[in-house]
Protein backbone atom coordinates (compact mmCIF):
# COMPACT_ATOMS: atom_id res chain seq x y z
CA UNK A 1 0.00 0.00 0.00
CA UNK A 2 1.16 3.53 -0.66
CA UNK A 3 1.99 5.74 2.32
CA UNK A 4 -1.21 7.78 2.12
CA UNK A 5 -3.31 4.63 2.15
CA UNK A 6 -1.40 3.24 5.11
CA UNK A 7 -1.91 6.46 7.06
CA UNK A 8 -5.62 6.41 6.27
CA UNK A 9 -5.95 2.83 7.47
CA UNK A 10 -4.02 3.56 10.64
CA UNK A 11 -6.35 6.47 11.38
CA UNK A 12 -9.38 4.26 10.79
CA UNK A 13 -7.96 1.59 13.07
CA UNK A 14 -7.53 4.10 15.90
CA UNK A 15 -11.02 5.49 15.37
CA UNK A 16 -12.57 2.03 15.44
CA UNK A 17 -10.46 0.60 18.24
CA UNK A 18 -13.17 1.32 20.78
CA UNK A 19 -15.77 -0.56 18.74
CA UNK A 20 -14.23 -4.00 18.96
CA UNK A 21 -15.60 -4.98 22.35
CA UNK A 22 -19.20 -4.03 21.62
CA UNK A 23 -21.10 -6.05 18.97
CA UNK A 24 -23.83 -4.07 17.26
CA UNK A 25 -27.47 -4.54 18.20
CA UNK A 26 -28.96 -7.43 16.28
CA UNK A 27 -25.59 -9.18 15.94
CA UNK A 28 -25.71 -12.83 17.06
CA UNK A 29 -22.87 -12.14 19.50
CA UNK A 30 -24.42 -8.98 20.95
CA UNK A 31 -24.58 -9.16 24.72
CA UNK A 32 -23.25 -12.72 24.82
CA UNK A 33 -19.59 -11.94 25.45
CA UNK A 34 -18.75 -14.31 22.60
CA UNK A 35 -16.45 -13.27 19.73
CA UNK A 36 -17.97 -12.56 16.33
CA UNK A 37 -17.27 -15.56 14.08
CA UNK A 38 -15.96 -14.58 10.63
CA UNK A 39 -16.11 -17.36 8.03
CA UNK A 40 -13.43 -16.85 5.36
CA UNK A 41 -13.04 -18.83 2.15
CA UNK A 42 -10.13 -21.25 2.54
CA UNK A 43 -7.22 -20.06 0.36
CA UNK A 44 -5.88 -23.48 -0.51
CA UNK A 45 -2.16 -23.85 -1.17
CA UNK A 46 -1.25 -20.51 -2.78
CA UNK A 47 -1.25 -16.81 -2.05
CA UNK A 48 -1.36 -14.34 0.84
CA UNK A 49 -4.24 -15.86 2.79
CA UNK A 50 -2.61 -19.30 2.56
CA UNK A 51 0.40 -17.80 4.33
CA UNK A 52 -1.91 -16.07 6.82
CA UNK A 53 -3.58 -19.39 7.54
CA UNK A 54 -0.22 -21.09 8.08
CA UNK A 55 1.20 -18.35 10.33
CA UNK A 56 -2.05 -17.57 12.14
CA UNK A 57 -1.58 -13.84 11.61
CA UNK A 58 -5.08 -13.16 10.26
CA UNK A 59 -6.60 -15.07 13.18
CA UNK A 60 -4.50 -12.93 15.52
CA UNK A 61 -5.57 -9.71 13.81
CA UNK A 62 -9.22 -10.71 14.11
CA UNK A 63 -8.80 -11.69 17.77
CA UNK A 64 -7.48 -8.21 18.53
CA UNK A 65 -10.82 -6.75 17.45
CA UNK A 66 -12.97 -9.38 19.15
CA UNK A 67 -13.50 -11.70 16.20
CA UNK A 68 -12.84 -15.40 15.65
CA UNK A 69 -11.65 -16.69 12.28
CA UNK A 70 -13.12 -19.83 10.75
CA UNK A 71 -11.86 -21.19 7.42
CA UNK A 72 -14.52 -22.57 5.08
CA UNK A 73 -13.92 -24.93 2.16
CA UNK A 74 -15.31 -23.06 -0.84
CA UNK A 75 -14.53 -22.60 -4.52
CA UNK A 76 -11.92 -20.35 -6.08
CA UNK A 77 -14.43 -18.36 -8.16
CA UNK A 78 -16.72 -16.02 -6.24
CA UNK A 79 -19.64 -16.88 -8.51
CA UNK A 80 -19.36 -20.51 -7.39
CA UNK A 81 -19.43 -19.44 -3.73
CA UNK A 82 -22.75 -17.58 -3.92
CA UNK A 83 -24.67 -20.62 -2.56
CA UNK A 84 -22.42 -20.63 0.53
CA UNK A 85 -23.12 -16.94 1.12
CA UNK A 86 -26.84 -17.51 0.64
CA UNK A 87 -26.76 -20.37 3.14
CA UNK A 88 -25.00 -18.24 5.76
CA UNK A 89 -21.93 -20.46 5.64
CA UNK A 90 -19.47 -17.89 4.26
CA UNK A 91 -18.76 -14.26 5.19
CA UNK A 92 -15.58 -13.31 3.30
CA UNK A 93 -14.24 -14.27 -0.14
CA UNK A 94 -11.91 -13.09 -2.86
CA UNK A 95 -13.71 -11.66 -5.88
CA UNK A 96 -13.59 -8.86 -8.46
CA UNK A 97 -15.90 -5.99 -9.35
CA UNK A 98 -17.81 -8.05 -11.94
CA UNK A 99 -18.95 -10.96 -9.77
CA UNK A 100 -19.91 -8.58 -6.97
CA UNK A 101 -22.01 -6.60 -9.45
CA UNK A 102 -23.63 -9.76 -10.81
CA UNK A 103 -24.36 -11.25 -7.40
CA UNK A 104 -25.63 -8.00 -5.87
CA UNK A 105 -28.05 -7.54 -8.77
CA UNK A 106 -29.52 -10.93 -7.80
CA UNK A 107 -29.94 -9.87 -4.19
CA UNK A 108 -26.77 -11.16 -2.51
CA UNK A 109 -26.00 -8.80 0.41
CA UNK A 110 -22.22 -8.32 0.15
CA UNK A 111 -19.92 -5.29 0.12
CA UNK A 112 -16.39 -4.70 -1.11
CA UNK A 113 -13.97 -4.11 1.79
CA UNK A 114 -10.62 -4.03 -0.02
CA UNK A 115 -9.45 -3.37 -3.56
CA UNK A 116 -6.22 -4.96 -4.80
CA UNK A 117 -5.06 -3.19 -7.94
CA UNK A 118 -2.02 -4.58 -9.71
CA UNK A 119 0.40 -1.89 -10.92
CA UNK A 120 0.70 -3.74 -14.23
CA UNK A 121 -2.50 -5.49 -15.27
CA UNK A 122 -2.36 -9.28 -15.31
CA UNK A 123 -1.93 -11.44 -18.37
CA UNK A 124 -3.30 -14.36 -16.38
CA UNK A 125 -6.92 -13.72 -17.32
CA UNK A 126 -8.57 -13.41 -20.70
CA UNK A 127 -10.11 -15.26 -23.64
CA UNK A 128 -8.60 -18.42 -25.15
CA UNK A 129 -9.75 -20.21 -28.32
CA UNK A 130 -9.86 -23.98 -28.15
CA UNK A 131 -7.32 -25.93 -30.21
CA UNK A 132 -8.73 -26.90 -33.58
CA UNK A 133 -11.47 -24.25 -33.43
CA UNK A 134 -9.90 -22.16 -36.18
CA UNK A 135 -10.44 -19.02 -34.09
CA UNK A 136 -7.60 -16.52 -34.29
CA UNK A 137 -9.20 -13.18 -33.32
CA UNK A 138 -12.07 -11.80 -31.26
CA UNK A 139 -13.94 -11.17 -34.53
CA UNK A 140 -13.82 -14.92 -35.23
CA UNK A 141 -16.01 -15.55 -32.18
CA UNK A 142 -19.17 -14.49 -34.03
CA UNK A 143 -21.58 -17.44 -34.07
CA UNK A 144 -19.38 -19.50 -31.75
CA UNK A 145 -19.79 -20.85 -28.20
CA UNK A 146 -17.73 -19.21 -25.45
CA UNK A 147 -17.72 -20.46 -21.86
CA UNK A 148 -17.99 -17.81 -19.13
CA UNK A 149 -18.74 -17.80 -15.43
CA UNK A 150 -22.04 -15.98 -15.72
CA UNK A 151 -22.15 -12.60 -14.01
CA UNK A 152 -18.44 -12.84 -13.19
CA UNK A 153 -15.00 -11.95 -14.50
CA UNK A 154 -15.19 -14.35 -17.44
CA UNK A 155 -18.41 -12.81 -18.73
CA UNK A 156 -17.13 -9.28 -18.13
CA UNK A 157 -13.92 -9.89 -20.11
CA UNK A 158 -15.79 -11.39 -23.05
CA UNK A 159 -18.34 -8.56 -23.17
CA UNK A 160 -15.59 -5.95 -22.90
CA UNK A 161 -13.65 -7.57 -25.74
CA UNK A 162 -16.73 -7.79 -27.98
CA UNK A 163 -17.69 -4.18 -27.35
CA UNK A 164 -14.18 -2.92 -28.05
CA UNK A 165 -14.27 -4.37 -31.58
CA UNK A 166 -17.92 -3.52 -32.25
CA UNK A 167 -19.43 -7.01 -32.14
CA UNK A 168 -23.01 -7.18 -30.80
CA UNK A 169 -23.23 -9.06 -27.52
CA UNK A 170 -25.79 -11.54 -28.88
CA UNK A 171 -23.60 -12.44 -31.86
CA UNK A 172 -21.69 -14.83 -29.59
CA UNK A 173 -23.28 -17.63 -27.59
CA UNK A 174 -22.27 -17.35 -23.95
CA UNK A 175 -22.21 -20.77 -22.25
CA UNK A 176 -22.54 -20.48 -18.47
CA UNK A 177 -19.92 -22.71 -16.81
CA UNK A 178 -18.10 -22.30 -13.53
CA UNK A 179 -14.31 -22.39 -14.06
CA UNK A 180 -14.00 -25.83 -12.48
CA UNK A 181 -16.45 -27.18 -15.09
CA UNK A 182 -14.81 -25.33 -17.96
CA UNK A 183 -11.66 -27.44 -17.92
CA UNK A 184 -13.27 -30.56 -19.34
CA UNK A 185 -15.52 -28.61 -21.72
CA UNK A 186 -12.50 -26.80 -23.19
CA UNK A 187 -10.38 -29.93 -23.48
CA UNK A 188 -13.15 -31.96 -25.14
CA UNK A 189 -14.13 -29.31 -27.69
CA UNK A 190 -17.63 -28.76 -26.25
CA UNK A 191 -16.91 -25.03 -26.39
CA UNK A 192 -15.08 -22.98 -28.99
CA UNK A 193 -13.40 -20.60 -26.56
CA UNK A 194 -13.19 -19.86 -22.86
CA UNK A 195 -13.12 -16.53 -21.02
CA UNK A 196 -11.53 -17.25 -17.66
CA UNK A 197 -8.77 -16.40 -15.20
CA UNK A 198 -5.95 -17.57 -12.93
CA UNK A 199 -4.72 -21.16 -13.31
CA UNK A 200 -7.75 -22.00 -15.49
CA UNK A 201 -6.57 -19.41 -18.01
CA UNK A 202 -2.98 -20.66 -17.78
CA UNK A 203 -4.09 -24.24 -18.45
CA UNK A 204 -6.17 -23.21 -21.45
CA UNK A 205 -3.41 -20.98 -22.84
CA UNK A 206 -0.96 -23.89 -22.92
CA UNK A 207 -2.96 -25.61 -25.68
CA UNK A 208 -5.22 -22.89 -27.09
CA UNK A 209 -4.85 -19.50 -28.78
CA UNK A 210 -4.96 -16.43 -26.53
CA UNK A 211 -7.26 -13.85 -28.12
CA UNK A 212 -7.18 -11.16 -25.42
CA UNK A 213 -5.95 -10.68 -21.87
CA UNK A 214 -6.99 -8.43 -19.04
CA UNK A 215 -3.93 -6.32 -19.83
CA UNK A 216 -4.59 -6.05 -23.57
CA UNK A 217 -8.19 -5.02 -22.84
CA UNK A 218 -7.08 -2.48 -20.21
CA UNK A 219 -9.83 -3.94 -18.06
CA UNK A 220 -11.14 -2.27 -14.91
CA UNK A 221 -12.34 -5.43 -13.15
CA UNK A 222 -10.10 -5.03 -10.11
CA UNK A 223 -9.58 -7.82 -7.60
CA UNK A 224 -11.38 -7.32 -4.31
CA UNK A 225 -12.37 -8.98 -1.08
CA UNK A 226 -16.04 -8.91 -0.19
CA UNK A 227 -17.72 -9.28 3.21
CA UNK A 228 -21.29 -10.14 4.05
CA UNK A 229 -23.04 -6.78 4.37
CA UNK A 230 -24.57 -7.49 7.79
CA UNK A 231 -21.16 -8.34 9.23
CA UNK A 232 -19.19 -5.41 7.85
CA UNK A 233 -21.93 -2.86 8.59
CA UNK A 234 -21.97 -3.95 12.24
CA UNK A 235 -18.20 -4.43 12.60
CA UNK A 236 -16.14 -2.17 10.32
CA UNK A 237 -13.16 -2.69 12.64
CA UNK A 238 -12.95 -6.29 11.40
CA UNK A 239 -12.68 -4.99 7.84
CA UNK A 240 -9.89 -2.62 8.81
CA UNK A 241 -8.00 -5.46 10.52
CA UNK A 242 -8.41 -7.58 7.40
CA UNK A 243 -7.16 -4.89 5.00
CA UNK A 244 -4.18 -4.02 7.20
CA UNK A 245 -3.16 -7.69 7.34
CA UNK A 246 -3.66 -8.18 3.61
CA UNK A 247 -1.51 -5.13 2.88
CA UNK A 248 1.36 -6.55 4.93
CA UNK A 249 1.04 -9.95 3.27
CA UNK A 250 1.02 -8.58 -0.28
CA UNK A 251 4.06 -6.41 0.45
CA UNK A 252 5.91 -9.53 1.60
CA UNK A 253 4.62 -11.49 -1.40
CA UNK A 254 6.15 -8.94 -3.76
CA UNK A 255 9.52 -9.25 -2.02
CA UNK A 256 9.53 -13.05 -1.75
CA UNK A 257 6.86 -14.53 -4.05
CA UNK A 258 8.12 -18.11 -3.81
CA UNK A 259 7.22 -18.15 -0.11
CA UNK A 260 3.59 -17.70 -1.19
CA UNK A 261 3.55 -20.72 -3.52
CA UNK A 262 2.90 -24.30 -2.39
CA UNK A 263 2.49 -23.00 1.14
CA UNK A 264 1.27 -26.25 2.67
CA UNK A 265 2.17 -28.92 0.12
CA UNK A 266 5.17 -29.04 -2.23
CA UNK A 267 3.81 -32.05 -4.10
CA UNK A 268 0.45 -33.62 -4.71
CA UNK A 269 -2.80 -32.44 -6.32
CA UNK A 270 -2.79 -28.92 -4.86
CA UNK A 271 0.88 -28.19 -5.58
CA UNK A 272 1.93 -26.16 -8.60
CA UNK A 273 4.82 -27.54 -10.66
CA UNK A 274 6.49 -26.80 -13.97
CA UNK A 275 4.80 -24.22 -16.19
CA UNK A 276 1.96 -23.74 -13.71
CA UNK A 277 4.44 -22.85 -10.97
CA UNK A 278 6.37 -20.42 -13.17
CA UNK A 279 3.18 -18.76 -14.39
CA UNK A 280 1.87 -18.19 -10.88
CA UNK A 281 5.29 -17.00 -9.74
CA UNK A 282 5.22 -14.26 -12.39
CA UNK A 283 1.80 -13.19 -11.16
CA UNK A 284 2.82 -13.03 -7.52
CA UNK A 285 5.91 -10.95 -8.37
CA UNK A 286 3.65 -8.06 -9.37
CA UNK A 287 3.12 -5.24 -6.90
CA UNK A 288 -0.42 -4.65 -5.67
CA UNK A 289 -1.79 -1.44 -4.26
CA UNK A 290 -4.24 -2.39 -1.52
CA UNK A 291 -6.77 0.11 -0.21
CA UNK A 292 -10.22 0.53 1.24
CA UNK A 293 -12.78 1.57 -1.41
CA UNK A 294 -12.89 5.21 -2.50
CA UNK A 295 -14.17 7.47 -5.30
CA UNK A 296 -11.80 6.08 -7.95
CA UNK A 297 -13.07 2.58 -7.20
CA UNK A 298 -16.68 3.72 -7.45
CA UNK A 299 -15.92 5.13 -10.91
CA UNK A 300 -14.28 1.89 -12.11
CA UNK A 301 -17.05 -0.23 -10.61
CA UNK A 302 -19.61 1.99 -12.36
CA UNK A 303 -17.99 1.11 -15.69
CA UNK A 304 -18.43 -2.60 -14.95
CA UNK A 305 -22.04 -2.04 -13.90
CA UNK A 306 -22.74 -0.05 -17.06
CA UNK A 307 -21.31 -2.79 -19.29
CA UNK A 308 -23.36 -5.47 -17.54
CA UNK A 309 -26.46 -3.28 -17.85
CA UNK A 310 -25.93 -2.71 -21.60
CA UNK A 311 -25.44 -6.43 -22.12
CA UNK A 312 -28.50 -7.40 -20.08
CA UNK A 313 -26.48 -9.27 -17.45
CA UNK A 314 -28.15 -7.13 -14.80
CA UNK A 315 -31.66 -5.74 -15.20
CA UNK A 316 -31.59 -2.74 -12.86
CA UNK A 317 -29.37 0.27 -12.30
CA UNK A 318 -27.15 -0.09 -9.23
CA UNK A 319 -25.35 2.64 -7.28
CA UNK A 320 -21.69 1.59 -6.96
CA UNK A 321 -21.50 3.14 -3.50
CA UNK A 322 -24.08 0.60 -2.30
CA UNK A 323 -21.56 -2.15 -3.13
CA UNK A 324 -18.64 -0.50 -1.30
CA UNK A 325 -18.16 -0.81 2.46
CA UNK A 326 -17.87 2.33 4.56
CA UNK A 327 -15.09 1.50 6.97
CA UNK A 328 -15.48 4.84 8.73
CA UNK A 329 -18.40 3.11 10.43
Amino acid sequence: MRAAGAVALAALALTLAGCAAAPAAGDPAAGSGEPVVVRVNDPGNQGPLAVAKKTGELAEAFAEVGAELEWVDGEYAFTANVPLFNAGQLDVANAAFAPIAGATAKGLPVKIVSVQRREVLTENAGIVAAPGSGIETIEDLVGRRVAVNAGGKGEYLLLDALEQVGIPFDAVERVALQPSDGVAAFASGQIDAWSTFSDYFAQAARTGTVLATERSLDAVDDNVYAFRSELIDAHPEIGVAFVETLQELLDRQHEDPEAFLNVFEKSGPTALVGDAYENELRELQGRYEVHVPGPADAERLQRVLDLFRRAGVIQTDLDPWDLLADLDG
